[in-house]
């Protein structure tokens, strides 16, 4: 399921209504439960506002990560339960990540004795990042000490947010203080751990899963829409897009087969790209204080003027104007 049911569905059982969760949305629980699906960083970012208006205790995305269980990964889950060692369970999530729809995607780095992991943001989440930090690492924790049975640490935080008043029930749930107001999310672990085994691993349960998480792949690469698994993945790295050669070897198709796979869907590589941009920019403009260079760079424009042509030419509008609407409580 993608991240948003995910957190609805589980907040529901927590008390909150899911009509309170999807105000303003204009979506019903139904269709986020599509596994096809895709919500958009608006989506994300009206169902969080409502959420956090509702919600009153500054522990519950603490609590909501602890709650977090192997089989809500369904197959992949099983895969990273039944792998010989932390460090193939990693690759496993790392692999099918495809299944694991969230808000922040992960970029490792191992040297020597330190693992850093990033949690790069998929769109800006302004005031609504604390709430995805301390769920996903809380989630992180919880899941990783099930996979070894043993506690897992993290050694060091770097957090792109101020401390939020709620700043001690980080040392209470982590076992270390953040630092906060850098330049990036990152946790710091012991890249010993990677080399923990897997308390129920099974060499027989793993090729199994392993398989169904290649059936799976494969049945949604062959059946689903190529616009929508392309549209997926430029979301997940916004600012840093693949070029269409590059996003073709992703679903290991030559530049020529990729295009008429799309043609196929009545779409193109340069329509998708210019629609992920649009909604992104929208959304920088509706909820964050950036600049239009600021913008433009992190959508991969070359400069200001090409964006703001860009930016004309998909509303009509000027970014001045359409922010001078915005202020006045337009759309």
């Amino acid at each position: 399921m993608n991240r948003l049911h995910y957190y609805i569905q589980s907040l529901e059982e927590k008390g909150l209504g899911r009509e309170v969760m999807l105000a303003g949305l204009n979506l019903d629980f139904d269709s986020l439960a599509n596994p096809r699906f895709i919500p958009t960083p608006e989506h994300y970012t009206l169902a969080f506002n409502n959420i956090l208006q509702a919600a009153h205790s500054p522990r519950l995305p603490f609590e909501l990560g602890n709650q977090s269980k192997i089989n809500d990964y369904g197959v992949v889950g099983y895969a990273a339960l039944s792998s010989k060692t932390l460090k193939d369970a990693r690759e496993i999530y790392m692999k099918y990540d495809r299944f694991v729809d969230d808000i922040v995607s992960l970029k490792n780095v191992i040297n020597g004795p330190v693992w850093w992991v990033d949690l790069v943001e998929c769109f800006p989440l302004g005031h609504i990042a604390p709430f995805v930090v301390e769920e996903f690492v809380s989630r992180l924790v919880k899941l990783t000490t099930t996979l070894i049975n043993k506690p897992f640490p993290i050694v060091a935080m770097q957090l792109n947010y101020p401390a939020p008043e709620h700043s001690d029930l980080y040392l209470e749930y982590f076992g270390c203080e953040p630092v906060f107001g850098q330049n990036k999310n990152r946790i710091t672990l012991d890249a010993a751990y990677l080399e923990s085994p897997i308390s129920l691993a099974n060499d027989d349960v793993f090729a199994l899963c392993k398989r169904q998480c290649d059936a799976i792949l494969k049945e949604f690469r062959q059946q689903g829409s190529l616009s929508q698994e392309v549209k997926r993945k430029l979301l997940e790295n916004p600012g840093q897009f693949l070029i269409l050669e590059e996003m073709a070897h992703e679903f290991n198709m030559t530049a020529r087969t990729f295009r008429r796979h799309l043609s196929l869907e009545q779409s193109s590589f340069h329509t998708l790209l210019d629609q992920t941009r649009k909604e992104l920019a929208l959304h920088y403009l509706k909820h964050t204080e950036l600049t239009p260079k600021e913008i433009g760079y992190a959508l991969g424009y070359s400069s200001a003027s090409n964006f703001r042509r860009a930016f004309k030419a998909w509303t009509g509008k000027t970014l001045s104007y359409y922010r001078k609407d915005l202020a006045e409580g337009g759309e």
